[in-house]
């Protein structure tokens, strides 16, 4: 299998599931966004983060102007959060106050990830192309 269309699946997969696990359990989600308050959760994170995301920047660097391009763009994000995570742990603390904030943008986020885990999963399935 192509690993394109893997990460695809992969990451269409964990969008579509983590959207609805938001959706049915609101109150664990904010629950989850309120450990970063805490640095050691957040360390860990990053360094979790970044463990997946290098070897992912390293088998899929890709950028011919297709819809690969958007897949390398979430295997770079993925180390980025690790980076961030681990560099400027405040501003990831931060942007989890405005997300507890305002559940109005979370769902609206959430949504958002539902729907790009869906296209995700309809390419990496081979159902568009």
């Amino acid at each position: 299998m192509d690993i394109s269309l893997f990460l695809a699946q992969v990451f269409g997969l964990y969008f579509i599931l983590a959207g609805v696990v938001i959706l049915v359990r609101p109150g664990a989600a904010t629950e989850l966004i309120r450990l970063f308050a805490d640095r050691r959760a957040v360390y860990l994170s990053g360094f979790v983060a970044l463990i997946v995301g290098i070897p992912l920047v390293l088998v899929h660097n890709i950028w011919d102007g297709s819809w690969r391009v958007f897949v390398t763009g979430l295997v770079w994000l993925t180390l980025l959060k690790g980076i961030t995570l681990l560099f400027v742990p405040r501003l990831v603390a931060g942007w989890a106050d405005v997300l507890t904030t305002y559940p109005r943008l979370m769902r609206h986020l959430v949504w958002l990830l539902i729907i790009a885990g869906v296209c995700l999963l309809s390419v990496g399935s081979g159902w568009v192309m």
